[in-house]
Order: structure tokens, then sequence, then C-alpha cells
């Protein structure tokens, strides 16, 4: 390793050679398949539709929608944990890919190199059959980076893009290069975002220069933070396409539900306001003729206009759905 590329491995983000007992990278490559592999795995981002709170009130955990959420700043401390990691995957003949254990290539090929910042929490995911836990995930916001490369040298390090770049300068490797902002946006974000282009020291470092700079937009207030999916590790091996599946099926579980709620509450609000004119009269008797608790009926036939039951409604769209379901029986 040259004294250009050690000054580049000193400040990459993350991700390191493996090294024999002369400090020199070892060339031999142990991969791993995606079912064997029992390290996280990056993933394309997947939508999440609830989070557990704590209720300061009653002091008890809640199951709330992320989208019921308005505070930033709350989204924010349920994502106490962050991290920069690289994953390094190599693309064999017949399109299969493997987990490198360690970033030095043992020879010649396909790689794909993902370095992720994220912000995120970690969550059991639980198989709806067995009900014991399977793995966990990332569910948070951050930034991803993606390199697609085609090496032409062995024992190439590729654990730091900086060095990346400098490889690609001596034309050891070629590719291109994907930059992915997952659930941090605002105009300053969208405006930082670079413009990418086949891997080069220039276009790396543009695109490391913006991305710092977005990360800091995550604390800013007019930035609108969504978490999502980003990264699974599975508990033994071949559980990788169960927790898949078992997250999506959950995630479109989550969809269909918020899709009833506002159907019903659509029929709901049509009810009380036949051709857009409010019928207070309406709106009491539909609440009176419910089975929700007298508290909660007092506290409905507080709201006296369209526009404070529709927000009212909304915020528990939002949650559980639970008065809407209840309003909408009784219609």
């Amino acid at each position: 390793m040259n004294k250009r590329i050690a000054v580049a491995a000193a400040v990459l983000l993350a991700g390191c050679a493996a090294t024999n007992n002369k400090g020199k990278p070892v060339a031999k490559e142990d991969t791993r398949s995606p079912e064997n592999f029992l390290g996280y795995q990056a993933i394309p981002p997947l939508p999440v539709d609830k989070v557990m709170l704590y209720e300061e009130s009653t002091d008890e955990l809640k199951e709330v929608y992320w989208a019921a959420i308005a505070d930033e700043a709350t989204i924010r401390d349920l994502l106490p944990l962050q991290s920069a990691q690289v994953y390094v995957r190599k693309t064999d003949v017949s399109g299969k890919m493997s987990y490198l254990t360690a970033s030095v290539t043992g020879e010649t090929g396909s790689y794909t190199v993902t370095m992720d910042y994220m912000k995120y929490r970690v969550e059991d995911i639980v198989d709806d059959a067995s009900g014991t836990s399977i793995g966990n995930a990332r569910i948070g916001v951050g930034l991803r980076i993606e390199a697609v490369l085609v090496t032409s040298k062995a024992n190439l390090n590729l654990g730091s893009l900086l060095v990346i770049g400098v490889e690609a300068q001596q034309g050891n490797l070629r590719g291109g290069i994907s930059v992915d902002v997952i659930g941090i946006d605002s105009e300053a974000v969208t405006n930082l975002i670079p413009l990418t282009s086949e891997i080069d020291q220039t276009a790396i470092q543009a695109a490391l220069q913006a991305l710092a700079s977005i990360k800091t937009k995550i604390y800013e207030e007019d930035t609108k933070l969504t978490p999502h999916l980003v990264a699974i590790r599975q508990t033994k091996a071949g559980l990788t396409q169960r927790i898949k599946d078992t997250a999506t099926t959950s995630v479109r579980k989550g969809m269909l539900r918020a899709q009833s709620r506002k159907a019903k509450q659509a029929q709901i609000l049509s009810s009380i306001a036949p051709a857009g004119v409010f019928d207070m009269a309406k709106w009491d008797a539909l609440v009176d003729s419910s089975d929700l608790s007298a508290e909660q009926k007092s506290s409905l036939k507080a709201f006296d206009d369209l526009v404070k039951i529709t927000r009212r409604l909304d915020l528990d769209a939002g949650m559980n759905g639970t008065i809407i379901s209840a309003l909408h029986k009784a219609l």
C-alpha cells in the first residue's frame, strides 16, 4: 500500500482491510451468501408504519403510527443509534451475490460497495407463525452511497470510498456511483443531493462533501424525517427471505389497514355533512349511537364544526382507528 492510499485509508468513514502479521492485506477472499451471512445486510428502503412510543401521562408503551408524530424532535429521539458501515458484496458470472467478510479483494471481478450512515433504532422481526424472533431490523433515516465496480487487479481494498477513487484513477477498477438520501427531506436537502457520475476521486469527494452537509440537516426544524427499514440481520442461517417476507407482509397489512380507516372516515364525514353542509344533530346522534364510552362521547361531541371533527378523525386514523371503527359501525 503506497503512502497516498495509506493516508486516504486513515480518513475513511468506515471499513478496514484484513491484514496478516506483516500488515499487508490478506489476498484470500472469504465470502458468505446472503442466506449464510449473519451480519447486517443493507436492503432497499422499505416503509414502516408503527413504532412503540412511551406515553408519560399513563406510564405505558403505546403503539403509534410514525405518520401521527408531528414533532420531528420526537422522531429523532426515537432513533437513538448511529452507525457508519461499509458492506462489500461480490457478484459471480451467474449473477449470484455474496458478502465479503473482509474488504480486501482476492481476485478480479464485479463488486458492489455500499456505505451507510444511519440514525436508527433496532426492532425485532417476529415470525407470524411461531411468534419467535427470527432477526432484527434497523429502522431509521440516513445516507447511502453505493459503488458498482469491476476490478482489473486483485488484492484491492474496497473498504474506503477514498481509496476506491485512488484505485479508479490508477486504472485498477471502473464503475459507477449512486447516492440515496433515505427519509430526510427538505428543500435544502434536495438542493444538496449531488448528481452522480462514473467513479473518480473528484466525484467521490463531491458526494462525500454533499452528504456531510445533508447529515447536518437532520436536526433542522424544517426537515421532515420518515423512518424506513434499511437493514436486516438474521439470528441463524437460512432466514433472510423469511425476514424480508415478514417485514413486507407487515408493511402491506399496515397500509391496507390505513386505507380502510381512510375509507371509513370518508363515509363518516359524508354522513354528518350531506352535500357538504355540516349537520351538528347528525354528528351528536352518530356519537350517541356508538358503543364508545361516555367520556369518549362527551369529548367527541365537544367538537362543534366539521374542521375540528376532521382533524380529530385524522389523528385517530394515524393512531389506531378505534374511534373511526366505532363510529363507522354505528352508521
